[in-house]
């Protein structure tokens, strides 16, 4: 399918090439087609997307077409012969020669056989567009996969090469001691100025009469004995505003250049692959990831088989790759793939929930189902994920709450038919992955662990929550989720074993790095994205652009993500959720026959004459095990 190998915004955009070629172009190549209101379209049921393989399809069925009406054709000439109508004397000469000219007609060049060879020829033509636009998505994500991994590849084997030779170890290592320790001088004489002045003017004060009693003594002592704490508290302190200002500095480029970022993160895999060529242990015997009856041991080469899922290309060859499925849901393949793979190998050693560090989920009701008003629209649906996101990118409530909620919002239609919304939370907290007093499921290791498509505390939250809820098999479910939350609800979608116990009919999200899913294609998407938002870069990909996914791509106005008099720019300002919720008020409004699809699909869901709805919130814990 040509669809799938540009990410956002690179190559021409929704103003370029006209007409049936350029607006192709435009669709695969460009951030899509403009929606008006300042919105991009790519995929749905209105998208210009050449699937060769539906071409290789409708081209057999024209040849089979073809060959049915040439036996038809032949079936009538030989009628025709056999009872003599060409040349037989009749009651009616005139009336036979007509009936026969008229047949040879319907059977000639002009009519049946025409139209069969017509056909043979318009299918030999399809066929061959097929392929060619099968071969031409696959030349050119070979070109721009090449180009970009074999720079990785060049970058990672230069970096392992330097990891792996003391002797150019030792001289960087050299130079690096020295810079640190001019830095920390330079830092010591800059910060700790004041303390070392006050310890100084003591140390005058007693010494100006050229004698030191026991008070002086003992306040010298006590300051000298200080300072080195006093020195730490102020080294932790400026460590959490440099990496704060360090983290920020990082967001605003990522914000100033998504695409960049997303061939970055598509190149990380190479690059780490070639960095680090890593065997089982070092050895042929393999090596146990986990102790105890919850070890697996992984044996390399070809005999581990990791289970694809929703992944998109999975269920490719190994090709000679270290790979196996561990314990929790975890897997190790090595060198990694795509950013799946590389995400997933980070999530064995540096995140909770799997083989290292299992935990168990709790689920309570935080209180009775409610009546609520059904939602309007998309942005109404949407805003059910603001209670949860504090309406910004991160709530500052959010990193302090230990447990996440889940919506679950039961909509019964004028004939009593049942459908489920159920809105996911975004990432809550900011503590490092590993960090084991984290107990808030929406953490940083959700993230990487839902990226990497290996389960999560918050998937596992989600479907007990449905459960608790009421959620019957057959009754259709939408999941919407902003952020992290989107990345839930496309994880929960792909996932065939819960597929057989909930029925997923739709999901929304919202800033959601979603691209290496791939979904059913009963199981109607959209996703909503902004130029300046980096997350959904993530990914290292564009999403699927198919008849069923459909993705709105917005480029917010000058200064929607300006800061405030006074305040440093914010490279998460593009992420917030109050700009989404404005760009799904735009897919509201849009006439695009993809949003119109989208729309028509969500209705059921939405306020209607004798529609009811009541919700109740969940409330899930993580808790680690043994």
């Amino acid at each position: 399918m040509v669809s799938s190998g540009a990410g956002r915004g690179v190559g021409p955009g929704a103003g370029g090439a006209t007409g049936p070629g350029g607006d192709l172009l435009t669709e695969v190549l460009g951030p899509g087609r403009s929606a008006g209101g300042g919105l991009a379209v790519r995929g749905g049921a209105g998208g210009l997307v050449a699937d060769g393989r539906e071409m290789g399809a409708a081209a057999d069925a024209l040849r089979r077409v073809g060959l049915s009406l040439g036996e038809r054709a032949a079936e009538v000439g030989l009628v025709v012969a056999r009872t003599g109508l060409t040349g037989a004397p009749a009651l009616d000469p005139a009336g036979a020669a007509a009936v026969a000219r008229a047949l040879a007609a319907a059977v000639g060049a002009g009519g049946a056989a025409g139209t069969a060879a017509a056909c043979g020829e318009l299918a030999a033509r399809l066929a061959l567009a097929g392929a060619a636009y099968e071969e031409a998505e696959r030349v050119a994500q070979r070109v721009v996969a090449g180009v970009r991994d074999g720079v990785a590849r060049a970058a990672g084997g230069a970096l392992g090469a330097l990891v792996r030779r003391p002797e150019v170890v030792l001289p960087a290592g050299a130079v690096v001691l020295v810079a640190v320790s001019g830095a920390s001088l330079t830092w010591v004489v800059v910060r700790g100025g004041g303390l070392l002045g006050d310890l100084g003017d003591r140390a005058v004060g007693a010494l100006a009469d050229g004698r030191v009693d026991a008070a002086e003594r003992t306040a010298l002592v006590a300051g000298t004995t200080d300072l080195p704490g006093e020195l730490e508290v102020l080294a932790r302190a400026d460590a959490g505003g440099a990496a704060r200002a360090l983290a920020a500095e990082a967001s605003l480029l990522a914000a100033q250049h998504p695409q960049l970022l997303q061939h970055v993160v598509a190149a990380a895999p190479a690059l780490a692959g070639a960095a680090l060529p890593l065997r089982a242990g070092g050895t042929d015997r393999g090596a146990v990831w986990a102790g105890g009856d919850r070890g697996a041991v992984w044996t390399g080469g070809d005999r581990g088989a990791v289970s694809s899922g929703g992944r998109r290309g999975g269920g490719a060859s190994t090709g000679g790759r270290g790979a196996v499925a561990l314990p929790g849901g975890d897997r190790w393949a090595w060198p990694p793939r795509d950013v799946a793979d590389l995400a997933a190998a980070v999530a064995v050693v540096g995140t909770q929930d799997g083989a290292l560090r299992p935990t168990r989920v709790d689920v309570r009701a935080a209180g009775p189902a409610v009546p609520v008003a059904p939602a309007r629209g998309t942005a109404d649906l949407l805003a059910r994920a603001r209670p949860m996101a504090g309406g910004g990118a991160l709530s500052p409530g959010g990193r302090a709450t230990s447990r996440a909620p889940v919506h679950v919002e039961r909509v019964v239609d004028a004939a009593g038919a049942r459908r489920w919304v159920v809105v996911l939370p975004p990432t809550q907290t900011t503590a490092a992955p590993w960090a084991r007093a984290t107990t808030n499921p929406a953490d940083l290791g959700t993230d990487v662990r839902a990226v990497g498509q290996v389960p999560t505390a918050a998937t596992r939250a989600a479907v007990t929550a449905m459960q608790r809820a009421g959620v019957r098999p057959g009754e259709p479910v939408l999941l919407v989720g902003y952020s992290q939350g989107g990345l839930t609800a496309v994880q929960l979608a792909a996932d065939p074993a819960l597929r057989e116990r909930v029925t997923v009919d739709a999901v929304l999200t919202a800033g959601a790095p979603v691209g290496g899913f791939d979904l059913p294609p009963d199981v109607a998407v959209l996703s909503l994205e902004h130029e300046e938002d980096w997350i959904a870069s993530l990914d290292g990909g564009a999403n699927p652009a198919t008849p069923a996914w459909s993705t709105v791509v917005r480029d917010l106005p000058p200064g929607a993500t300006a800061p405030a008099p006074g305040e440093a720019p914010d490279g998460m300002a593009g992420h917030g959720l109050d700009h989404y919720g404005e760009t799904a008020d735009l897919v509201d409004a849009s006439d695009d026959a993809s949003l119109v699809a989208w729309r028509e699909r969500a209705a059921p869901y939405l306020a209607a004459e004798g529609t009811t709805a009541s919700a109740q919130l969940f409330l899930a814990e993580r808790r680690p095990v043994g």
